[in-house]
């Protein structure tokens, strides 16, 4: 979230700076901007839906490959439609790298603790978003457009680089997840009892439904309950034999 909003507000603020030294007008300045604004707002129709049925993690790395590829765009060229297609492009990147990573952020954590990481989770975007806002003006002024997008264009492969990582290690914990669930099947299924489940399964699972909330778990065949052992025949013949009268 904090990548999104930091990469969002590197090339808004200069973009009325940058237009108007490229020699255009400030009322197509603020028209880009407008539009800009937009596209960060108008798909938070439909943004929900999508990651109820793609997952959170999902919209957010496509969110991000989007401001990326605005950036790319802006980098490419000065003219109006370089400008007014790079910043549309930004604003829905935006709302999906937003909007995705704040809902992986809430799932992730338990009631009693989302106060505390809301909290601290909007400071590090505040800090982030003024940070950038000083650097872009910086960056503009003494470099150029182009340098700014391709700054940000970087700064976004980093958290995409993270976001593949951690995808990783969930695509092998889900593996050992399916290791672990087929041989509690066969324990099941030999011994007729349901073995303890390791913590390893139960956060691989956890994970698993936050971020594809879809998807359903397999379920482990219910506990079959154990026969009892047949009797003997010396068991049998002890049962059926007459008690002799004392003496």
């Amino acid at each position: 979230a904090a990548i999104s909003q930091g990469a969002m507000v590197f090339m808004m603020i200069p973009t009325p700076i940058a237009m108007v030294a490229c020699g255009f007008s400030a009322d197509t300045a603020s028209d880009v901007v407008r539009w800009h604004i937009v596209a960060m707002f108008a798909p938070s129709f439909f943004t929900g839906f999508l990651i109820k049925r793609f997952g959170a993690q999902t919209i957010a790395t496509l969110g991000l490959i989007i401001i990326v590829a605005s950036a790319v765009a802006a980098s490419l060229g000065i003219t109006a439609m370089h400008f007014y297609g790079s910043l549309i492009v930004l604003g829905l990147g935006w709302n999906f790298g937003f909007i995705g990573a704040t809902t992986m952020l809430d799932a992730a954590v338990t009631e009693d603790e989302k106060a505390a990481v809301q909290g601290a989770n909007d400071t590090i975007i505040a800090l982030v978003s003024t940070v950038c806002a000083i650097a872009a003006g910086l960056v503009v002024s003494s470099l150029a457009w182009a340098a700014l997008a391709i700054m940000s264009a970087c700064l976004v492969l980093a958290a995409l680089a993270v976001l593949a990582v951690d995808r990783f290690s969930l695509a092998r914990a889900l593996a050992s997840n399916a290791s672990e669930r087929l041989n509690q099947m066969t324990y099941v299924a030999a011994c007729g009892r349901r073995p303890p489940i390791s913590r390893s399964a139960t956060r691989a699972a956890t994970k698993s439904a936050m971020i594809h909330p879809l998807e359903t778990a397999t379920p482990i065949p219910s506990q079959t309950p154990q026969t009892s052992k047949p009797r003997t025949a010396m068991n049998t013949q002890m049962k059926n034999a007459t008690p002799k009268p004392w003496r």
